[in-house]
């Protein structure tokens, strides 16, 4: 019998904690999300060259694909049997654009292999977002960002030939851990570190656990020489804070404030546009952002010529004459495009890259929404935090088209957790709850 549908005065109903349970969502989150050791072939390769994310197929993958997808199944069954789980629309519509994309693909077989690659991750941030209630999955999240951690600090310690980068010049000793790029591993720890800073904050976790995990996360994502990642961490602690801050004031001068703070970001901007030179000096990186702007403008010219449809998925995945007048001009082998927008329109076309665009906007929308409110900044910072770190590093780094990187897992699950209701009343933070004593 199929459950009653659910209004928003309706308590969410969740799966009941179990043990094995609990290990398949930190398996799945240490693996397919946070990348650890995923995919193998690639991380334990002998040949494997950091500067290139050559297509290696291999027995493993399929076999962990029907492992994660077999075991998601079950769980979205069990999830049925106590209320009607929340589908991600925008979510299953870039899914689809993907798979049209494949037939721009000349290499279809391999295009397919890699899409192939993102569904567990689209299925289990549907989940992830629902399975439990938020103070519960957090845990979770911490829980397997430590082992995490744990595993990149025995690889640096013990096999620097894996845990290292080995990418030359300043970024030869830079820690990647056992994550596949030094880059990704800065944006997977500095994740770590921020909902784990959050968490502690608000006690959505034990704060041994928390504090434990936010500093190793944040010594890797130190040791990693990832500018981007730390930008972007730091951008959205201060974004979530202020806004919570600003929430417990009055009207006016909340008004003055986001003045203020608007006329700040514009200043910068300008300066951005006016003085390139001087704000690459100021933050020790060279005017062509080490490359990025030459990859930009080859990656624009084919998107001009075709702008709707694109050039099919796993475009740098696969030997075509455009892939390859492109490391010739930029004089290097690249992995992606080195900017989210970008990569999007050039392999699924305009319409995936909208469709992305509208979720990651619509969950930084809602969770500006909910922070206003002080009974529920608890569950909306981390998620809204998250959207944040999304948005900043979309502009240098490639993470919703590539399923070796996490970044969709981590936009569906924001989007979903910033619109459900857990049905557990989240606990304000202890200026929050000073404020409403006293109004």
């Amino acid at each position: 019998m199929r459950p009653a549908p659910e209004t928003l005065t309706t308590p969410v109903r969740f799966l009941p904690p179990s043990l094995w349970l609990d290990a398949w969502v930190v398996l799945m989150l240490m693996m397919p999300v946070l990348t650890t050791f995923y995919p193998p072939e690639s991380y334990f390769f002998t040949g494997y060259s950091i500067a290139e994310q050559s297509f290696e197929p291999s027995a493993i993958m399929p076999v962990l694909l029907l492992a994660m997808s077999a075991s998601q199944a079950l769980v979205w069954l069990l999830l049925a049997r106590v209320r009607r789980p929340r589908l991600s629309v925008l979510a299953l519509l870039y899914l689809a654009t993907v798979a049209t994309s494949l037939a721009q693909s000349p290499a279809f077989a391999e295009a397919l292999n890699r899409w192939l690659r993102l569904l567990p991750l689209t299925g289990f941030a549907m989940l992830a977002a629902q399975i439990y209630p938020m103070r519960r999955m957090i845990r979770l999240f911490l829980v397997a960002f430590l082992l995490s951690a744990l595993c990149s600090l025995v690889m640096v310690a013990f096999f620097p030939v894996l845990g290292l980068a080995h990418m030359g010049g300043p970024y030869e000793t830079s820690w990647r851990g056992a994550i596949g790029h030094k880059n990704t591993a800065g944006f997977v720890y500095g994740l770590g570190g921020l909902i784990a800073g959050l968490a502690y904050i608000d006690r959505l976790a034990d704060r041994r656990l928390a504090l434990a995990t936010g500093l190793l996360c944040a010594l890797i994502a130190v040791k990693s020489d990832s500018a981007t990642a730390l930008v972007a961490g730091a951008s959205a602690l201060f974004l979530t804070l202020a806004l919570r801050g600003a929430a417990l004031l009055p009207g006016t001068v909340r008004l003055l404030l986001l003045g203020a703070f608007s006329g700040l970001l514009l200043s910068a901007l300008m300066l951005a546009l006016s003085m390139p030179d001087l704000l690459a000096a100021m933050v020790g990186r060279d005017l062509t952002l080490t490359g990025r702007t030459l990859i930009w403008s080859e990656v624009w010219t084919l998107i001009e010529a075709r702008p709707l449809s694109g050039w099919g998925y796993a475009f740098w995945q696969i030997d075509t004459p455009e892939r390859a007048h492109i490391f010739k001009v930029i004089a290097y082998v690249a992995s992606h495009a080195h900017n989210s927008w970008l990569d999007l329109w050039l392999q699924v076309g305009l319409f995936g890259m909208i469709v992305v665009g509208l979720d990651l906007l619509r969950s930084i929308a809602t969770g500006l929404i909910r922070l206003a409110r002080a009974d529920a900044v608890a569950t909306a910072s981390i998620p809204f935090a998250v959207s944040v770190v999304l948005l900043v590093r979309s502009g240098s780094e490639v993470q919703f088209s590539e399923p070796n990187v996490n970044g969709l897992f981590w936009l569906i699950w924001a989007s979903l957790a910033l619109r459900l209701r857990d049905g557990i009343a989240a606990r304000p933070a202890p200026s929050v709850a000073r404020a409403r004593h006293f109004t």
